[in-house]
């Protein structure tokens, strides 16, 4: 059953992001959208050519290496959910999403609050954490939803105790928390993607 968030409330939002597209180079629209008494902090990727980078929309720099990264515009709190939209490349091995506690992301992370990975080949998933540069224990299923070559719509909703992912609105993971879920700074996506389309952050 799909975990709709609670109650939201309106706040001022600034967003900066960074990451690159296969052949492509993402801009980045950023923008705060007000529904009645919801706010959400919506990443519009726009792709363009590689031989032209300073397109109108680019906020930051974009960097021409993968990962696909996006600052969060503030911390997370229970209730909050992030909404990733994109696909898959058709030769796609493996995916993952990580959830970094950690401001500089030129360098490797020490604390990954989540860390959520499907392997294609071998039809399973991994979910972990990494705590002072230590990889935590691995939490693995055999079931694979997404597949290569999709377009897909994954969200994380962050619950008291968990972290809920959901494909399609189907729960694929429940993740405790191992770290405070107010220590995450941004978001990485990695790995077997063909292109972001958005990612939208709606605040309780």
């Amino acid at each position: 059953m799909y975990v709709n968030p609670p109650h939201q409330n309106s706040r001022n939002l600034r967003t900066s992001a960074g990451g690159s597209l296969c052949l492509t180079v993402a801009s980045l629209l950023i923008k705060l959208v007000n529904m009645g008494n919801k706010a959400s902090a919506i990443v519009r990727v726009l792709t363009v050519p590689r031989e032209q980078p300073n397109s109108q929309h680019v906020t930051e720099s974009v960097s021409n290496m993968w990962p696909f990264s996006a600052n969060l515009p503030r911390e997370l709190n229970v209730g909050d959910k992030i909404e990733i939209e994109g696909k898959l490349a058709d030769d796609a091995e493996v995916f993952s999403i990580n959830l970094v506690c950690h401001h500089n992301q030129t360098e490797k992370p020490h604390n990954i609050a989540y860390h959520y990975k499907v392997h294609f080949s071998q039809m399973k998933t991994i979910s972990n954490a990494k705590i002072e540069g230590t990889w935590q224990e691995e939490e693995v299923k055999d079931e694979v939803e997404l597949l290569p070559g999709e377009h897909f719509q994954i969200s994380l909703f962050i619950d008291k105790d968990a972290i809920y992912t959901y494909f399609k609105e189907n729960n694929i993971d429940v993740f405790d928390h191992k770290i405070p879920i107010q220590d995450v700074k941004y978001l990485q996506i990695w790995d077997g993607i063909e292109k972001i389309d958005s990612m939208k952050i709606t605040f309780a």
